[in-house]
């Protein structure tokens, strides 16, 4: 596995097949804020109604759903639940005025990315688990949120999204 993470060359195929993979994804803890956003089946890609914050949270509901469903199929998986990043002040100056300071505002509540590097390498290094985990950014498990939890939504996601990249899907 080591060798995997370090070179990248292998593909998600072969890192799956190893025995101690274990597969993290990183989840937004902003969807604690949209606890009603669920998915629409109807609309996958947002076509209808697109809105950028909508969207996005909606993909972190795909991403908890794809991380339980694959540890359903047998991989261990781990969404770490992350708050907002803090950015660098010298990045954040180059940043337009209008994002800057939604960013300070945010950089009280902000985590150091090494902390979140760090949960990522413990969580790779960590014996593998028999179901998916979902932790925060001090690797304690949290409740799954916006019915992540639900195994026949995740089921459902992961044979939808399977026919779209087959091409056998219909939009």
């Amino acid at each position: 596995m080591a060798s995997i993470a370090r070179d990248g060359n292998a593909s998600l195929g072969e890192y799956l097949e190893l025995d101690d993979a274990v597969v993290v994804t990183a989840a937004s803890k902003g969807l604690l804020a949209l606890p009603w956003l669920r998915l629409d089946a109807a609309d996958l890609d947002s076509r209808d109604s697109y809105r950028p914050t909508r969207a996005y949270y909606r993909s972190k509901i795909a991403q908890l759903l794809f991380t339980a469903e694959l540890a359903r199929r047998g991989t261990a998986a781990v969404a770490l639940r992350i708050p907002s990043v803090r950015v660098d002040e010298d990045k954040l100056r180059n940043y337009p005025a209008h994002l800057r300071a939604p960013y300070r505002a945010k950089a009280v509540f902000a985590a150091d990315p090494r902390a979140i590097a760090a949960q990522y390498v413990g969580l790779t290094a960590g014996p593998p688990a028999d179901t998916a985990r979902y932790v925060d950014e001090r690797g304690r498990d949290v409740a799954w949120t916006n019915r992540t939890d639900d195994p026949a939504i995740a089921a459902w996601l992961w044979d939808r999204t399977a026919a779209l990249a087959r091409g056998t899907a219909h939009t």
